[in-house]
């Protein structure tokens, strides 16, 4: 599929700086509430394991492999998740083959 260049620069390639500055401004926000999305749980590490009398082991499953497992079996295209294990095997096998030369 070839694509035609566009060798013009004009201004009108751009969005406005009005709609550019408030896509910036979502995503910033988006980024900020991801982050401290991940940080209550880790604020709340210590009660948790005075509450329910866990180890520091099970801690770490739980903040760990839970929440991994519980965003993987929620993945909106199960399709996707495939995608990454398979590369995520091949790249390892090929960086083992490589390693053991």
């Amino acid at each position: 599929m070839d694509f035609p260049l566009n060798t013009s620069s004009s201004k009108n390639d751009y969005p406005p700086k009005k709609q550019a500055r408030n896509a910036v401004l979502i995503l910033a926000l988006a980024n900020v509430l991801a982050f401290v999305d991940r940080q209550i749980p880790a604020m709340l590490v210590e009660p948790i394991k005075q509450d329910f009398d866990l180890s520091d082991s099970q801690i770490a499953l739980l903040g760990g492999a839970a929440f991994s497992l519980f965003y993987a079996l929620m993945a909106e295209n199960q399709q996707e998740l495939q995608l990454v294990l398979w590369v995520s095997r091949e790249l390892s096998l090929r960086v083992l083959a490589i390693h053991s030369k």
